[in-house]
């Protein structure tokens, strides 16, 4: 069970927002690596899954995570910042949501 399907379940629940981190193009004009098809590779059978469970969020947060792979460990501040920005951008749309 996803946390999506868990605070749909809940009667008294407040909206329900999801941040969606699943970069399906994460190298532009590169190769992929091993690593890069190891975790395509991954995730495939949990995508249909995943467009179930966005479908039903309220909000949907999505980082701007092009350039970043599943294991590009060394553009975590970048994937920081770029989540900082998506949440922030997204404040209104929380704002709407809880009034």
């Amino acid at each position: 069970m996803t946390w999506v399907e868990v605070m749909d379940g809940l009667s008294d629940r407040g909206p329900v927002v999801a941040v969606d981190v699943m970069n399906p193009g994460a190298r532009v004009g590169d190769l992929p690596t091993l690593l890069d098809l190891l975790g395509r590779a991954m995730t495939l059978g949990g995508r249909q899954r995943t467009a179930d469970n966005l479908r039903r969020a309220d909000l949907v947060i999505t980082p701007e995570l092009d350039g970043i792979g599943m294991f590009d460990f060394g553009q975590s501040a970048r994937a920081l910042s770029a989540g900082r920005a998506a949440g922030i951008s997204a404040l209104p749309d929380l704002e709407r949501l809880l009034v």
